[in-house]
């Protein structure tokens, strides 16, 4: 009798954990901030803080602060790179977000020259077509 009241609270107990669980994803994927990405156009980079994961970039006298996330992927000269190899002075342009808090949020930042794509083999000539074969039957043969 025990035995069976235990394993009824046990059951009873992983239920309200799984309900938990499924809200507070629900709750936190409802937090998550949805914008399209937005280009940023070529700016440099005037201030690094590794502390805060930002990077201050100024065009034309106008600062913007980006959030770096773990979501923000890096690019120096066409290969991947990591938030070491950006520093001050250094030319960048990417896309972000801006969050409901208008935070701006670093989507992808580009640094260095772009690689230029491999110039393609000229395809193979085709070799001439054939003209299909006639047979000429001469009359009387």
């Amino acid at each position: 009798m025990k035995t069976e009241r235990n394993i009824g609270r046990s059951i009873f107990r992983m239920g309200i954990i799984t309900i938990a669980a499924f809200m507070t994803i629900a709750v936190s994927a409802q937090s998550i901030p949805k914008s399209k990405p937005v280009n940023l156009p070529r700016r440099v980079i005037s201030a690094v803080d590794m502390t805060n994961m930002t990077f201050t970039v100024t065009s034309k006298g106008t600062n913007l602060v980006l959030f770096i996330t773990s979501e923000t992927r890096f690019f120096k000269d066409g290969k991947y790179a990591i938030t070491q190899d950006f520093k001050v002075g250094d030319e960048i342009r990417g896309t972000m977000t801006v969050a409901e808090d208008n935070k701006h949020l670093a989507v992808r930042l580009y640094s260095g020259q772009t690689p230029k794509a491999p110039k393609s083999a000229k395809p193979a000539k085709k070799p001439a077509s054939k003209a299909p074969v006639t047979k000429v039957i001469a009359p009387g043969s």
